[in-house]
């Protein structure tokens, strides 16, 4: 069971609409915050705060193919699990 702190932090990852768009990006596939930002325009420093945002509250997950890159993406069905519990 979630405690209240936690489902307040799950609220504010849905809270502004450039959120939003960062998530639904990465419903989409593998994304780095480059990638990100030429898409939506939104700034890099934003964008790393919200993934690191979501990534705390594992709504998404991280995984490094290159040497130097993270990319960032949404496992469906880890998703599903956690917002169940």
């Amino acid at each position: 069971m979630r405690t209240l702190l936690e489902t307040e932090k799950y609220y504010k990852c849905f809270a502004s609409v450039e959120k939003l768009r960062v998530l639904n990006l990465l419903l989409t596939g593998w994304m780095i915050p480059s990638d990100i930002e030429r898409i939506t325009g939104i700034k890099k420093s934003s964008i790393s705060l919200y993934l690191i945002e979501f990534w705390n509250i594992r709504l998404i997950y991280q995984d490094g193919f290159k040497k130097y890159r993270l990319y960032y993406f949404v496992d469906p069905d880890k998703r599903e699990k956690k917002l169940a519990e």
